[in-house]
Formats: structure tokens, C-alpha cells, sequence
């Protein structure tokens, strides 16, 4: 949780200087939050799926 947070942070700073880093850092933390999710709901799902495959599912 601390990286999503770290990666969250960098995002909103590297906004104004560098737009493709804070896109990036965004995608990471959207699969992150994607897989906590999936652990919260206990759903087990192959860990060589795409993220595309762990939304449908």
C-alpha cells in the first residue's frame, strides 16, 4: 500500500514535467488497486493474465 501511495504522489508531481512518467506511474497504480481488489474479493485468477483479463473476470 505504501508504493500505491509513493506512485500516486510521483504521478501528481511529474504531471506538469513529465507527462508520459506520470501516465505511467497511474497505469501501475491502476493495476495495483485492480489485484487488491481481486484479493479482497478472493478471486483467483492465473498470475500471467492480462490486465484486460482480470477486469472482465
Amino acid at each position: 500500500m505504501v508504493e500505491s501511495k509513493k506512485l500516486g504522489m510521483q504521478a501528481e508531481t511529474y504531471i506538469v514535467t513529465d507527462q508520459n512518467a506520470s501516465m505511467l506511474k497511474i497505469r501501475i497504480l491502476g493495476e495495483q488497486l485492480i489485484d487488491l481488489v481481486l484479493v479482497a474479493l478472493k478471486i483467483e485468477i492465473d498470475r500471467f493474465s492480462t490486465q484486460d483479463d482480470k477486469i472482465k473476470n
